[in-house]
């Protein structure tokens, strides 16, 4: 025992110093050879930005539901992206102190140094050999998935580095029922991890693998394993799970893609990567090393029972991968719920990476053959001799792969003493080569860039949101980045309601979203006062103009004036165009109103002060003499409930999906606005009861076990 104790040690150890080893970059003092994750693309523009508006919050001691900076206000909660309840996020911020770009870079780190346990331990249970779990989880941790694109895509990080927990819990499930329990916390964490096609893949594969080595136990053992581990993983996750399925069904991405929008995926060429990593991209999704592919490429030549499941998986994974290019992805996409909501079908190459490297350790179990070996240095011999004298590009990676495969054939010789420790040197040679040879990192200098006219808007707190900006010409969506109240975005979840909007004049647009500053490469309507303000270049080095509105509507604003558009948010969307309509004058209701409007301002109507507590708590004092409506360019969002002077009154939509809120005569009137969806008070009540029930449920199993042994 206390040897097997030293060993689990001393691994764990070395795969803490290779996680080091591999990101030391990103980590060492010296500024001369600092390097950051590159901040092109999705990792600062949209996740580090999320990350760093909840970590604000939160360190203010707030729970951010709302995001006033995207898309002119959105469920800060609901977008799963967001990653608002991933526990590990939470545990990160709070030992921050103070949320940084390093911070979130460590976040990433300690990601993926944790698939490296988690594999060595799925291993380790599996096959019993320590030496051969030490191998595989360097081959999964630092193969080309997880230091490729989800190195800057980090939702598919902190989804997928989940996959080995699944598996290793059910492995124990096998001898103890209980452990099951581990692979549903692993599935609830890979949802609040934030991207939900990675989790629908890997949880997938769990319950396949489940069936798989289960089958002979008969169904009542399936199922109870199955039914534990959806009702756990499903309850835990249930505060993140049911506000995003909420959003979801209210953004445009539903309603607008169809199959042809998700059928992207893999092309039959780049399958070649799998091989030689770097053919065609910085990043080789499949690629596992060298030495991992020839092992797997042996496996397969000669499988056993225990290698058909993975067989099969990189099968159907990778006819899946092809998305549009293969009929299987036409029938998961019919028949197969969740494949019907997901672009970008390459991501499951997780999967395809994953198998190979099963496929790898359980050769290791056995001599590999050297004659696959031998014939892999002629065939890379030729090649590079080919890419050589044909000056190809593919000259270098060919011939890395080379010099791959002679140490590869100079290991084989090796005494035994040295076997597990020379092949180590290898895959690593070979993997931290190419992982941290690529584009996602560059130098601790770069920034992201502002428009230098858009520098006075950066870091608006929340309190000071009574306007909102048109950054669709200057930043270009990046209002979260520089936390600019934007009525463009990041992300891609749009509100319907808002995509919809954008369909009418600009100018009515910005009419109902209290634009003030708006940026433009056109002309501005012709019939709107505007002040030109600065001539700037964006990030894509366009030019553009900024304007300030000179008379922009306020935040809140009474109306004594109506239509309602019959149920109809199109015929509500037709009224709103209609230049004949004063909509500074007029609300336009989905449905009639429960009161009379007079239909002229009276002599006292103000809005006599709006404070913004926080994002999701306003408070409006009123003074109107006649009936009126309150207008608040604010998303008539599930969650969002109004009182007046502490009394509950209803929200109507207005202009077509924003905040109404119809108001009797009165002085000095309070109306408070508060976000406080039952979406996430459900979720929140479910997850802790699934807590109670897993922990009953261990203890209870634990106990029994020592009264029946």
């Amino acid at each position: 025992m206390t040897k097997k104790w030293f060993v689990t040690i001393s691994h764990v150890l070395v795969l803490s110093f290779l996680c080091y080893f591999f990101f030391w970059r990103l980590l060492t003092p010296n500024t001369v050879d600092r390097l950051r994750i590159n901040p092109e693309g999705d990792f600062i523009q949209h996740y580090y930005a999320f990350s760093e508006y909840q970590a604000i919050r939160l360190l203010n001691g707030e729970f951010p539901l709302w995001n006033p900076y995207n898309h002119a206000g959105d469920p800060f909660a609901g977008n799963i992206q967001s990653a608002a309840f991933y526990p590990p996020r939470l545990l990160a911020i709070a030992l921050s102190g103070d949320w940084s770009v390093e911070w979130y870079q460590l976040e990433i780190i300690w990601h993926v140094w944790m698939a490296s346990l988690f594999m060595y331990a799925f291993l380790r249970a599996l096959l019993k050999r320590p030496d051969i779990a030490l191998i595989g989880s360097i081959l999964y941790a630092y193969g080309g998935y997880l230091t490729g694109y989800p190195i800057r895509h980090v939702s598919i990080m902190e989804s997928v580095v989940w996959l080995p927990l699944i598996l290793y819990g059910i492995q124990l499930s096998q001898r103890h029922l209980q452990a099951i329990v581990i692979s549903g916390i692993a599935i609830a964490c890979s949802l609040m991890g934030g991207h939900p096609q990675t989790t629908m893949q890997i949880t997938y594969l769990g319950v396949a693998y489940l069936i798989f080595i289960t089958w002979e136990r008969g169904w009542l053992a399936i199922g109870s394993r199955l039914l534990l581990m959806g009702i756990i993983g499903a309850g835990l996750s249930a505060i993140q799970l049911l506000p995003a399925w909420e959003f979801t069904q209210l953004t445009s991405r539903v309603s607008n893609l169809g199959i042809d929008d998700k059928a992207n995926g893999f092309t039959p060429s780049e399958f070649l990567q799998a091989l030689i990593p770097k053919l065609y991209t910085t990043w080789s999704p499949l690629y596992i090393s060298t030495v991992g592919v020839l092992l797997a490429i042996m496996t397969i030549l000669r499988p056993q029972k225990q290698t058909y499941f993975w067989i099969g998986v990189i099968v159907v994974g990778g006819l899946l991968s092809l998305g549009g290019g293969s009929i299987v992805y036409d029938f998961f996409y019919r028949f197969i719920p969740g494949f019907d909501m997901f672009r970008q079908q390459e991501r499951i190459a997780s999967l395809v990476s994953f198998a190979l490297v099963m496929l790898a350790v359980n050769q290791l179990i056995k001599q590999p053959r050297q004659s696959i070996i031998y014939i892999a240095l002629g065939i890379t011999a030729i090649l590079y001799m080919w890419a050589s004298l044909t000056e190809s590009h593919y000259a270098e990676p060919i011939g890395f792969s080379l010099i791959i495969v002679l140490l590869i054939i100079g290991w084989l010789h090796l005494p035994r003493p040295y076997y597990t420790v020379g092949l180590i040197i290898i895959i690593v040679i070979d993997l931290f080569t190419v992982g941290t040879r690529s584009d996602n990192y560059v130098s601790a200098e770069t920034q992201v860039y502002l428009p230098p006219s858009l520098a006075t808007f950066q870091d608006m707190p929340p309190e000071a949101i009574t306007w909102r900006v048109d950054g669709g010409a200057g930043l270009l969506g990046d209002g979260i980045t520089f936390r600019i109240p934007d009525i463009y975005g990041s992300g891609p979840f749009t509100l319907e309601s808002i995509e919809r909007l954008r369909t009418i004049p600009v100018d009515r647009f910005w009419e109902v979203l209290s634009v003030r500053y708006s940026t433009l490469t056109t002309e501005p309507p012709e019939n709107m006062q505007l002040d030109l303000r600065a001539y700037d270049l964006n990030a894509k080095g366009e030019e553009f103009r900024l304007f300030e509105l000179v008379d922009p509507r306020p935040l809140a604003h009474l109306v004594y004036d109506y239509r309602d558009a019959s149920g109809s948010p199109e015929f509500a969307r037709q009224i709103m165009a209609d230049p004949n309509v004063n909509l500074r004058e007029m609300g336009i209701t989905l449905y009639p109103l429960n009161l009379d409007l007079p239909g002229e301002r009276p002599a006292v109507s103000s809005v006599e002060s709006l404070e913004i507590i926080t994002p999701e708590y306003l408070k409006i004092r009123i003074s109107t003499e006649t009936d009126a409506l309150l207008t608040v360019a604010i998303v008539n969002y599930p969650g969002w409930k109004a009182t007046i002077d502490g009394n509950p009154v209803p929200i109507v939509d207005n202009y077509a999906g924003l905040i109404g809120i119809p108001m009797h005569a009165g002085m000095d009137q309070v109306v408070e606005l508060r976000f406080e969806p039952d979406s996430i008070q459900n979720g929140l009540m479910i997850s802790l009861g699934t807590l109670i029930f897993a922990v009953v449920f261990v203890l209870s199993s634990i106990h029994y076990r020592k009264n029946h042994e």
